[in-house]
């Protein structure tokens, strides 16, 4: 929901910085770029579900890399050593681990408590709008009913089938269109008995235009968007701007079309401001503070044409939102779909003893110790292509610590492809070295080693460790080990070489 929240706020900050650009375009521009920006951010939520709609995941490129594989048969013993005990642990790693499996449980209530609360502020919201505006339909209706019939000769009668009736109603300030299924209605007020003749016609052309332009669905169209985003401020004063940008562009066609402008100004000027709510239909008053701007928009015709780089700035923009909106969110995997953590604690490497669901990973990063160094694994469901990054970290230098994980793979495995990040360098020889060992389909035990290049005729083979790491060094810097699977992880990582920030991929 906040995505699409997001998402929807950006269409109308597009919307809303088109009608800047465009200022000095026609108003029928303008109040098509609002509209179309309006159906976008109704139809935005749905446009992931379509037949156009595309899994931004499922679009992956191949990268360049190298781990070595080595396969070892169930048979062949690994060291052997008993599970992992609690006391071999240090108190802040208990503490640290305890955190982490309680903090999830409260970020998810206070996440659903938070996502309900405001589906339950919108909806009351949106019922609110929803009673508001078919108030406003019901009053409309009883004014069209309770109004007299307005007969006059020099009144067109008919329009492409529909009749058009003409009323009069004391309930009314200003004349208003109300378009339904088998008429046209044009209600004016009942002072406009007391109008030249030259006014009347006026308004009931100006009425008649509104309906050949379609402007009612127009508004209807607006008038849905600003109930369901009924919280958005930039809605509602775009949701104002159009319904001013929908009278210009019906005055702009009236005077193309040969209506003399400063009669049709005049009729302007005697119209009184509109008192009541009337949203839902097209009427010809606006407010005193935009009738100036409207006059002067009516005699002066000084509107620029579209230029080629505004219709590129447009191609852009609706083509960018489209892409956008068909980008399938809900679709968009997660690695807890795939893979459940299990433990830092790493349990024995014995042979034949490590589950067929299981993934040990233990990392050693030499290097600028500044907690923002990862390793990611990529993933792929079983069932589909979908696929998504466990991400590992943040690595600490080794001499602080060798991390390890362990992971359960539910319904996903290894697509081959891993990054390292921000791995910066700290001395002449630097990076990220990783071994992975699981079970693969076929029940071999498969270990990965990280391979990387070597720069500048110097190895950075991890068999040669660091002088200061003896074995009693090593089991310091890995608490979350056995004594006894202490050798176990560093064989794993023994021969893996490292890698500098990029991405690769198994070979």
């Amino acid at each position: 929901m906040l995505i699409v929240l997001i998402k929807t706020s950006i269409i109308l900050i597009i919307c809303l910085c088109a009608l800047y650009l465009f200022r000095f375009n026609s108003p029928n521009l303008r109040h098509k770029i609002l509209a179309f920006g309006f159906l976008v951010s109704l139809l935005f939520p749905l446009l992931s579900y379509t037949p156009l709609s595309f899994n931004l995941n499922k679009a992956g490129s191949v990268f360049s890399g190298v781990i070595n594989s080595e396969i070892i048969s169930p048979t062949q013993k690994f060291y052997q050593s008993p599970n992992i005990a609690d006391n071999h642990l240090d108190l802040s790693s208990q503490k640290k681990m305890k955190n982490e499996k309680e903090a999830p449980k409260s970020d998810i209530f206070f996440k659903i408590f938070v996502s309900y609360l405001f589906l339950f502020v919108w909806l009351l919201g949106l019922i609110i709008q929803v009673f508001r505006y078919i108030k406003q339909i019901f009053e409309l209706k009883r004014i069209i009913k309770h109004s007299q019939v307005f007969h006059k000769p020099y009144l067109l009668k008919s329009l492409k089938g529909k009749t058009i009736n003409y009323n009069i109603s004391n309930l009314i300030n200003v004349p208003f269109l109300f378009v339904s299924i088998k008429s046209i209605e044009i209600v004016m007020p009942t002072h406009v008995l007391q109008w030249a003749v030259k006014d009347i016609q006026n308004i009931a052309k100006h009425e008649i235009c509104h309906y050949r332009r379609k402007d009612h669905w127009l508004l209807y169209l607006s008038s849905v968007a600003s109930i369901v985003y009924w919280f958005h401020p930039l809605m509602k004063y775009l949701y104002t701007q159009h319904k001013y940008l929908i009278e210009l562009a019906c005055d702009k066609k009236l005077v193309s079309e040969g209506i003399n402008a400063s009669s049709y100004a005049n009729t302007l000027l005697i119209l009184p401001k509109n008192d009541k709510e009337l949203s839902l239909v097209p009427f010809m008053s606006c407010k005193q503070s935009l009738l100036k701007q409207r006059i002067k928009a009516i005699v002066n015709d000084d509107y620029h044409k579209l230029k080629l780089s505004q219709l590129s700035f447009l191609f852009l923009v609706v083509t960018g939102i489209s892409l956008s909106g068909c980008v399938n969110n809900n679709d968009l995997p997660k690695i807890k779909d795939f893979v459940e953590f299990v433990s830092y604690d790493l349990p024995s490497l014995r042979s034949g003893k490590l589950g067929n669901q299981s993934i040990q990973i233990a990392t050693f990063y030499d290097g600028l110790d500044n907690q923002n160094t990862f390793v990611e694994l990529e993933f792929k469901s079983k069932n589909n292509n979908n696929k998504a990054w466990l991400k590992l970290g943040p690595l600490k230098k080794f001499n602080h610590q060798i991390q390890t994980w362990q992971y359960k793979t539910t319904k996903g495995e290894l697509t081959g492809r891993y990054k390292v990040t921000n791995s910066i360098s700290d001395g002449s020889v630097d990076g990220v070295a990783l071994g992975i060992v699981y079970v693969d389909a076929n029940i071999n035990t498969v270990i990965h080693k990280s391979s990387g290049p070597l720069e500048q005729g110097v190895s950075n083979i991890l068999c040669a460790w660091p002088l200061d790491i003896s074995n009693n060094k090593f089991i310091e810097l890995t608490p979350q080990l056995t004594k006894e699977n202490h050798g176990s992880i560093k064989r794993l990582l023994c021969g893996a070489q490292l890698l500098k920030h990029g991405l690769y991929s198994l070979n």
